[in-house]
């Protein structure tokens, strides 16, 4: 950890502060601290993240604020519309982008002050909390605005939910964080002599659970994804999630198109949209594999880490199958194809399902769940129960008397086969990644052996599958389709030196 006591002493928004954050400065170490705050303006939108600033020649990181109003914009569309009639039409008015921008800044003032990102946050809140009125507007939809819940895409038209509430602002896990590194302890002469108050102070977590922290889950990202909202329950959440996006379709024609103007509006629109559904759609993978990771100190009993239940882990798969692999047709809309593309809608489609698929089926996640098949067999979800679950989802069609498969699910199956083609003969430059080094990351660990040798035994069964479907297939564009994979398949398990 570096020693933050010799970082300069800047923090021109809260001149009075800084005689008390020098002194507490090297006692209580809650983040980074030094940071500014600027704006810059561009004629183009970007991400709101660490950035140069006029004093890094003096020694300070940036946490620089630069034109964030299209993306703001795009967010609050996708995540909002449904409830917002204000997010309907871009620009937005000026009284919600300053909400907006509001919420960007405080966000980066926290950061000049010390907190990390609290990606836990929002996975701590009760899950149907954030569809109370009562609830957030007392609490907000996550306990933190250093979360990355962004706005509650979950609440439904007749939760009666305040439209001020949809846009996260500072909570409790700041108001107690903050004060955790900064409360003056009188009575404390020395740091030694601020441990029992602090230790005392961190024990309210254990009763308070959305005063908890994690940055980024280590243990599969579990309540720690980006962009999510109620994901105490990722798949509750995203089941409602995917009901507000059919709704946000609705009005992606009405807003993406202007007179006089081009339809690359209506085009951004489409594609932030498809992309917010695949971001939701990924929510429910962490569950796999994974689990809740609760920082404890030495004086708190219990484990950190601790797998999910198979039930759940097994019930988010069939979530998957059913809600994500199952082609989302209210995606589909040839009308905004029309205007934007003469070709498209297939890629799109199948570009946001495979980025779920290639999350469920991530290197680590296949380790983790045989590693967890040893240490605690009771929470265990076996590696060939959960590949065989996933491809039952993907290619349900073989089961049926006269298999027949349209483009869309054609698609997600070659992506599937590309999938596991990639994780059993990567190529070199993939298997020299894989082996990790350089630019000051840490090793990437390939896939195990142990797990391969589950994927061709996968992929073996499958074979058979199609190869009993072939013979029932009457369709001409499944069968050649089924003949292609059966053909795929040989090479993958019999590469060619």
């Amino acid at each position: 950890m570096p020693d933050y006591s010799t970082l300069p002493v800047f923090w021109g928004w809260l001149q009075a502060c800084a005689a008390m954050r020098a002194q507490i400065l090297g006692t209580r170490r809650i983040g980074l601290l030094g940071d500014s705050i600027t704006y810059q303006a561009s004629q183009a939108w970007r991400s709101l993240g660490p950035g140069n600033s006029p004093f890094d020649a003096f020694g300070f990181p940036g946490a620089q604020l630069q034109d964030l109003i299209e993306l703001m914009q795009y967010w609050y569309f996708t995540q909002a519309a449904q409830l917002d009639p204000r997010a309907r039409h871009i620009p937005m008015p000026d009284s919600l982008m300053g909400r907006l921008l509001e919420f960007g800044v405080a966000h980066e003032i926290g950061h000049t002050i010390g907190l990390q990102h609290d990606q836990i946050g929002s996975s701590e809140y009760p899950p149907d909390s954030v569809r109370s009125p009562t609830w957030v507007e007392k609490m907000g939809s996550s306990p933190s605005i250093m979360d990355y819940s962004r706005f509650n895409y979950v609440a439904q038209p007749g939760d009666g939910v305040p439209l001020w509430t949809l846009v996260p602002r500072i909570g409790p896990w700041d108001k107690y964080t903050i004060g955790w590194g900064y409360r003056p302890i009188p009575a404390a002469k020395t740091p030694d002599e601020e441990k029992p108050t602090l230790e005392k102070w961190i024990a309210v977590q254990d009763t308070v659970p959305w005063l908890r922290f994690s940055v980024n889950n280590e243990f599969g990202q579990y309540g720690t994804m980006s962009e999510a909202v109620g994901d105490a329950n990722p798949v509750w959440s995203t089941g409602l999630g995917f009901r507000n996006i059919a709704r946000v379709m609705g009005y992606v024609m009405s807003t993406g198109t202007r007179p006089m103007e081009d339809n690359s509006l209506l085009e951004a629109l489409y594609d932030r949209t498809v992309s917010q559904w695949a971001t939701e759609a990924t929510h429910p993978t962490t569950i796999v594999g994974a689990g809740p990771v609760w920082y404890k100190s030495g004086s708190q009993p219990g484990p950190v880490y601790t797998p999910n239940s198979t039930a759940r882990q097994k019930a988010a798969v069939k979530f998957l199958n059913d809600s994500v692999f199952q082609t989302p047709n209210y995606l589909i809309n040839t009308q905004i194809q029309a205007r934007i593309e003469p070709t498209g809608m297939v890629a799109r489609i199948g570009n946001a399902q495979n980025r779920v698929l290639a999350s469920l089926l991530n290197d680590q996640r296949l380790d983790r769940l045989l590693e967890i098949e040893s240490t605690h067999p009771a929470d265990a979800y076996p590696l060939p129960t959960f590949v065989a679950d996933v491809r039952h989802g993907i290619w349900s069609e073989l089961r049926a008397a006269h298999p027949k498969i349209d483009i869309y699910r054609r698609t997600l199956q070659n992506n599937y086969l590309k999938l596991y083609a990639s994780k059993l003969n990567p190529s070199e430059a993939a298997a020299a990644a894989g082996r990790g080094g350089g630019f000051g990351r840490g090793n990437v660990t390939p896939l195990s052996d142990e797990a391969k040798d589950q994927l061709r035994g996968d992929l073996v069964s499958l074979q058979g599958e199609i190869r009993s479907a072939i013979a029932r297939t009457t369709d001409v564009e499944t069968l050649h389709h089924l003949q292609g994979a059966d053909h795929d398949i040989s090479d993958i398990l019999n590469p060619r030196k």
